[in-house]
């Protein structure tokens, strides 16, 4: 018989992670503040939509959010139609959005006084890895909360990662981020400059491909970024935004405990935006 399950905030990432939780055969009620979004998905993938969080999470056991920054996770757990307010004493509330490790010490600790598991569990894999159903999920909150959820984890991710007590998940997600952010910036300016230079992307990429520059991002983006530089764009436009955002998280955390970074705080000075002058749009919704 089919799970009662719930997801809230189908974005880039959300959405095919909801729709593997379905294919899994669990009955998913979602929510999604553009409804329209959550429409189109109930109509592909069999589901149910609900007007509200607490609507999505009433009767479901497992219930996983993906929305953009601190204010959304707080609103979609514990707002006046938050999802904590419909869940029953032993339900779990993964949230997948990336946030600051206070948020997420908070949210934990409000869930705790209902009688609710809290799971912060940022993923890592990007929209190819939500796809695929092989997203690393970086897990902070009690064990015993993990081992409730990880049955309907294993329906969008290729590992778990219990990384500590709550706030833990997103101080990894913190570390993940600080390590790609000068990747990304590096490959986006090599592939700039090989572009003003009249070098052709896929020459260059298979030239180099096997040696020392070689990266996550070199493999799976880099055709995708040259392209973007051949029709006038710069080669970070549409992912820039949530880059951004995610190493201002990390400067919050690092000035909380007083010290820096100072390579991560120059990037993080860079313009949101692409080579036409607009700004890179960024969220999960």
């Amino acid at each position: 018989m089919p799970e009662r399950v719930a997801f809230i905030g189908l974005g880039v990432m959300g959405e095919p992670m909801a729709a593997h939780l379905a294919r899994s055969g669990h009955d998913v009620a979602v929510f999604n503040r553009s409804r329209d979004k959550a429409e189109a998905w109930a109509k592909t993938n069999h589901g149910r939509v609900a007007a509200t969080p607490a609507e999505a999470a009433r009767g479901a056991r497992f219930v996983a959010c993906c929305v953009t920054g601190d204010s959304a996770s707080r609103d979609m757990c514990s707002g006046p139609d938050g999802a904590f307010g419909a869940m029953s004493p032993g339900s779990v509330f993964v949230d997948h959005s990336t946030t600051g490790a206070e948020t997420a010490q908070d949210n934990a600790a409000a869930a705790s006084a209902k009688g609710i598991g809290y799971l912060d569990a940022p993923v890592i894999g990007a929209v190819e890895g939500a796809k695929q159903g092989k997203l690393l999920a970086l897990v902070g909150g009690e064990a015993a909360a993990v081992a409730t959820a990880t049955p309907y984890l294993r329906a969008y991710t290729r590992v778990v990662r219990h990384m500590g007590s709550s706030g833990h998940g997103q101080l990894t997600k913190m570390v993940n981020a600080i390590i790609q952010a000068p990747i990304i910036e590096g490959l986006s300016e090599a592939l700039d400059f090989a572009f003003k230079a009249g070098l052709e992307t896929e020459k260059l990429l298979e030239a180099l491909g096997e040696h020392e520059g070689r990266s996550w991002w070199f493999s799976m983006r880099g055709l995708a970024m040259g392209a973007k530089l051949r029709e006038g764009l710069h080669p970070k436009h549409g992912r820039q935004g949530l880059l951004i955002k995610d190493l201002g998280i990390c400067l919050a955390e690092t000035k909380a405990r007083g010290f820096g970074l100072p390579v991560t705080g120059l990037i993080a000075q860079l313009p949101a935006g692409g080579r036409t002058g607009g700004s890179a749009p960024g969220g999960d919704e």
